[in-house]
């Protein structure tokens, strides 16, 4: 269920709307869909987008764990996180739940209990 009151829910839709990737409010965001985003573009080769992707989900992966005090779930490096996250990014009718789902696997962020 989305919630402002999950982490993952909140910091990914933030930080999406930061990257203007949407404008919708969080409890509008909930099943919008990755096609939807900013970098989504239906025109462009599959290796663009993923590249596009893949870049959106590096800046996305800095952004939780530089300025949003996030650490890797156990298991979990950089590597993995970005790689899980494009693959999402790249599934065009995956939603935002979706994707804030994947970050609650990938991270723990601050503040979240243990």
């Amino acid at each position: 269920m989305w919630s402002k009151n999950n982490l993952a829910h909140r910091t990914t839709w933030a930080v999406f709307y930061a990257l203007e990737q949407y404008g919708s409010t969080f409890d509008k965001s909930e099943k919008k869909k990755m096609s939807q985003l900013a970098f989504y573009d239906p025109d462009n080769s599959s290796p663009m987008r993923t590249g596009k992707a893949r870049s959106l989900a590096s800046q996305v992966d800095k952004i939780f764990r530089k300025l949003q005090g996030a650490k890797f779930e156990t298991g979990i490096n950089r590597k993995k996180a970005v790689t899980e996250m494009t693959k999402l990014l790249t599934s065009k009718d995956k939603t935002m739940m979706d994707l804030a789902s994947l970050n609650d696997s990938l991270y723990k962020f601050y503040g979240e209990e243990s």
